[in-house]
């Protein structure tokens, strides 16, 4: 029997049978003072909590103290949490104590010293008004290797539906690009976009939500027309755009767990979108609606885009292309087609490609590089040079790192092998740089295959599969293919034409 129903019990006898309260200690097997206080209240009195004694805290507040009052001295980013505090008590005094105490303890003496806990008032969001943007970090598989990258999110306060797009480098380039393909995501323009302090967009912050913006920004804002409202600096302003910084936390715990898998950041990029358009189906907490139906009432309070788009790359002109086919752009240097080596090229660089031009035709499409001093080169702009010097093949750059990239795969290798026991180093070159040659014409997958058709036929020799190629691209029927060494056995000895001279001579003569 719970007490409340012993309570109950006891003064329904009292009233009904009129017991007193020792009869009714000794029918209810009860105390005395039980009795007396279910006669006082029909609810039991709470109960008491027992004082303890904490013999390892009280030997650790002395040093808590201390620390507290220095941190009072400190700016805030730079005080001590009760984590880190609790780290201190374990490596300086050598103390075990568990950390929810001293967190228990120290959030207490916080508040008694006067510290005080910032309070957010619930807001409305009405239709279109509002947008909030930011930044997060999370990991990827990219080709197989694990990479930290930056996360750029836009969120609509009153749907709550998404954009994500990933970005190499959290740049200024990245962030206009970003807001751009956002509102085009969106289909409009939300009358006002709340944002963190970026750099992309903020040069300095002067008092109060006065901000000293950059001119790229400025022109963007301009272009479509938004109100820009910027949060306090630091953690003070987290809970001002709380929409978009809890719906970071949402979507990589949702959409990135386990860690994406992707080839290149294009494909990254799509399965975000994706995800975005899985997010649109959910129903938010505290809502009826998914977000998708809400949206069908947001859009059309936004304004329409402008009917051109802002432009948002950079343009590096006059460039000259060196004499190893490389131009430079930034402080990175990109091949482009050997024929334009001491001409002069325009670059395009957006924050993950760089496009070269040369009178209006692209001559080259990069992904973009942020090593400083770095250097891209493709084995394709080097071909026609190779064919005139096939020695410097094998240990060229072009050829390393298209190694690294997987554009030589490891049955070109070992057809450069067999060819260089045949023909020597130059000759096996020279053939192999004629089956590079095919790629222009042939879809990359086609003369891999070609290749190891060859070497499984034991037809070393690039001609062979130069064959094969044209045979899959022309839909016939696969020819079997012969050792190239099997040929020998039809070799000639070259005529001899010294008798032919002598007569000419006597001719002559």
């Amino acid at each position: 029997m719970r007490k409340v129903e012993l309570f109950e019990a006891i003064r329904l006898d009292h009233a009904v049978k009129r017991w007193g309260v020792r009869r009714l200690a000794r029918e209810h097997g009860v105390h005395r003072r039980v009795v007396r206080q279910a006669l006082r209240s029909a609810l039991p009195p709470e109960r008491k909590q027992a004082q303890r004694h904490s013999p390892v805290l009280y030997r650790v507040k002395p040093f808590i103290e201390e620390i507290l009052e220095q941190d009072r001295q400190v700016r805030r980013k730079q005080r001590h949490t009760a984590h880190r505090i609790w780290e201190r008590i374990s490596s300086e005094l050598q103390v075990v104590i568990a950390e929810s105490t001293v967190r228990r303890y120290v959030g207490r003496r916080k508040r008694e010293l006067g510290e005080q806990f910032e309070v957010m008032v619930p807001q409305t969001k009405a239709p279109g008004v509002e947008a909030e943007v930011d930044f997060f970090q999370a990991s990827v598989i990219m080709a197989g290797l694990e990479l930290v990258l930056w996360f750029f999110q836009m969120r609509a306060c009153y749907s709550g539906r998404v954009f994500v797009r990933a970005v190499a480098r959290a740049t200024q380039q990245a962030f206009l690009e970003c807001m751009v393909l956002g509102l085009e995501h969106f289909d409009g323009v939300f009358g006002a976009i709340r944002m963190d302090n970026h750099r992309s967009a903020v040069v300095k912050v002067l008092r109060g939500r006065t901000r000293e913006e950059s001119d790229r920004f400025i022109a963007l804002r301009s272009h479509y027309l938004f109100e820009t409202r910027y949060c306090l600096p630091g953690e003070r302003g987290a809970h001002e755009k709380g929409g978009v910084e809890g719906g970071q936390g949402h979507f990589r715990r949702n959409h990135m767990v386990p860690l994406p898998k992707c080839r290149d950041q294009i494909e990254l990029n799509e399965q975000l979108l994706a995800a975005c358009r899985r997010e649109d189906e959910r129903i938010a907490h505290g809502k009826t609606e998914s977000k998708l139906a809400l949206w069908e009432l947001e859009k059309a309070a936004l304004r329409p885009l402008p009917e051109e788009r802002f432009s948002t790359v950079e343009y590096v002109d006059a460039i000259r292309v060196d004499e190893k086919s490389r131009a430079r752009v930034k402080t990175v240097r990109y091949s482009v087609p050997s024929r334009l080596a001491g001409l002069q090229v325009r670059a395009e660089a957006s924050s993950d490609r760089v496009l070269i031009f040369h009178r209006g035709e692209q001559v080259a499409n990069w992904e973009r590089c942020w090593e400083p001093n770095g250097e891209r080169l493709d084995l394709d702009h080097y071909l026609e040079v190779l064919q005139r010097k096939p020695g410097a093949l094998w240990r060229s750059v072009p050829l390393h790192q298209a190694k690294a990239n997987g554009k030589w795969p490891s049955e070109y290798t070992e057809l450069f092998l067999l060819l260089k026991q045949r023909l020597g180093e130059t000759g096996a070159a020279k053939q192999m740089v004629e089956v590079m040659l095919l790629h222009r014409a042939n879809p990359a997958q086609v003369v891999h295959q070609a290749v190891a058709g060859a070497l499984a036929a034991g037809a070393i020799d690039g001609r062979a599969v130069a064959v094969l190629v044209r045979t899959a691209t022309e839909g016939k029927r696969p020819l079997v293919l012969l050792d190239v060494g099997e040929l020998d056995v039809y070799q000639r000895p070259q005529p001899q034409v010294g008798a032919y001279d002598q007569l000419l001579q006597g001719r002559r003569s």
